[in-house]
């Protein structure tokens, strides 16, 4: 018990900084009118709400938990169609992004810390998958989810990174058909949810 009480101050403490990126991807994605800087926001508070449902079921009983993680479950459902239709409009070329010029170090030291998140979400998934609690399951799965939001941020990135000194016109093919990769994978992880939540003996 003392170590998930533990574990829920450690959360809440983590949901604030969550909810600090949102307010500052979203303000960056407004201000720039990146889409994908948007929609990146919008998962990184898809992550805060399931945080604030981990701090406040972490303790709760068998049955309070599976309800916590249907909520989870339902909160990146709703996050990855968000997503699906972004992808989609990139595949169409409807994109109400303006061309950002981030320069030199500030651009790598950005592409450097969202891919360490992505690396860091995949270490805590795995240990996440080894433990029975559904809660932090859960937790981590969603974290996993916005990391990969962050991997298209990456993409994007790198891409505008090599057309300033190449000109590949298939960079733009990548540019639209690897949002909705990413999206087809989101909308999985869902479906994953609830089937876990089915079998959850409450």
């Amino acid at each position: 018990m003392a170590s998930k009480v533990k574990m829920r101050r450690l959360t809440l403490f983590s949901a604030i900084i969550s909810l600090l990126s949102f307010v500052y991807k979203a303000g960056l994605g407004v201000y720039t009118m990146s889409l994908v800087m948007i929609i990146a926001s919008i998962s990184t508070l898809c992550v805060f709400i399931c945080k604030i449902i981990f701090v406040k079921n972490v303790t709760a009983s068998r049955e309070s938990k599976k309800k916590a993680y249907i909520a989870m479950a339902i909160t990146a459902f709703i996050y990855s169609l968000i997503f699906v239709l972004f992808a989609v409009l990139k595949v169409n070329n409807i994109d109400i992004s303006r061309t950002n010029n981030y320069q030199g170090w500030i651009e790598l030291l950005f592409i450097g810390f969202l891919l360490l998140m992505f690396i860091l979400s995949l270490i805590n998934l795995k240990g996440a998958l080894e433990k029975t609690d559904i809660m932090v399951i859960g937790l981590k799965e969603i974290t996993f989810l916005s990391a990969l939001t962050d991997l298209v941020i990456i993409e994007q990135f790198v891409s505008r990174i090599i057309q300033k000194y190449y000109e590949l016109p298939i960079m733009n093919t990548i540019d639209a058909y690897v949002p909705l990769g990413v999206g087809v994978v989101l909308l999985i992880i869902p479906v994953i949810m609830f089937i876990k939540s089915i079998r959850y003996k409450a």
